[in-house]
């Protein structure tokens, strides 16, 4: 049995790792693409650095892009890469645009013009949307992106629709929610608060500093993820929403975090109002009852349950 070829830009990331994980288990070829190979990676830490292969690339153009396809010819391409933490995003905008849009762009016209049967997946993001009071569904419209990054991914968004419209191409946007495991760094808030709360002792003075704990987000676990993008791509072209349908603020996953060791969360965080950013969303839910019934996987990693499992990996980190 020939082995389907996939290939992952932005491989070595957090999503990219596992979607690469996952793919070898299904019994496929895996290239992955890095712009560097650090030497602690996720790939080296999943135990599968020698079972993929690496290309170090930037895709600064099309000539580069149409090198690698016509070179591996994958099956599904997994799009990845991008510049997504928000502080980058903001500082450094035409560079989150060429990196989250033009790739993008560069590499659906190379698909168009040599291999039109590959499917392609665009990883997206909820952010979009903007601020939101109810659940979000793939029928609204109302789009509102308020950073250089949502703005970015809007543009693909559409892009990727109207390709699809208009060449018949296979792709696919998967709008993610926030996406959680134990290889997201410790910058990112809740893998800062639990690696935070797995360390305290009857030593620990210092305090932990927060901003904005009254946003309310849904967090779900990556591994889980992953095999909903793949499941969800093996069927008809589309759009489709990553998450798990539940919603908790940030406050209750600090509850959840210090409880777990019967500790009083309000003598550790320091609550700092310059921590607040300016484009903070307040509020981001989504509708994935379709998701659910056209992959039939239901998330179960969400809430205390997403706080435990990362405790017990910096517990014993």
């Amino acid at each position: 049995m020939v082995k389907k070829i996939a290939l992952i830009t932005g491989g070595t990331g957090q999503i990219g790792s596992y979607q690469a994980q996952f793919l070898l288990k299904k019994n496929y070829k895996v290239y992955v693409t890095t712009r560097k190979l650090k030497l602690n990676n996720n790939l080296k830490k999943l135990n599968i650095i020698k079972k993929v292969n690496i290309i170090t690339t930037s895709f600064k153009n099309k000539t580069e892009i149409t090198k690698i396809i016509k070179s591996i010819r994958p099956n599904e391409i997994y799009f990845y890469s991008g510049i997504s933490q928000i502080a980058n995003t903001i500082k450094n905008p035409k560079e989150t645009m060429f990196h989250n849009y033009q790739i993008c762009k560069n590499f659906i016209n190379v698909i168009k013009k040599n291999l039109p049967d590959c499917i392609f997946f665009n990883a997206n993001s909820i952010q979009i949307y903007g601020n939101t009071k109810k659940k979000i569904k793939l029928n609204n419209r109302n789009f509102q992106p308020n950073t250089p990054y949502a703005k970015a991914k809007l543009k693909s968004f559409l892009l990727l629709q109207d390709y699809r419209k208009r060449f018949h191409l296979k792709l696919f946007n998967g709008l993610f929610l926030n996406t959680e495991s134990v290889l997201r760094p410790k910058f990112y808030v809740l893998s800062k608060i639990c690696y935070f709360v797995s360390k305290i002792s009857n030593k620990t003075k210092k305090k932990l500093p927060l901003g904005n704990i009254n946003i309310k987000r849904d967090w779900g676990w990556c591994e889980e993820y992953v095999k909903i993008v793949w499941k969800y791509i093996q069927g008809k072209p589309g759009d489709f929403i990553i998450g798990t349908g539940k919603s908790y603020s940030l406050k209750q996953m600090i509850k959840f975090a210090f409880k777990k060791y019967n500790y009083e969360w309000q003598k550790y965080i320091n609550i700092k109002k310059n921590l607040t950013r300016k484009f903070e969303i307040q509020n981001i839910q989504a509708d994935v009852k379709d998701t659910i019934k056209k992959t039939g996987i239901t998330p179960k990693i969400y809430g205390a349950k997403l706080i435990y499992k990362l405790l017990h990996h910096y517990q014993n980190e």
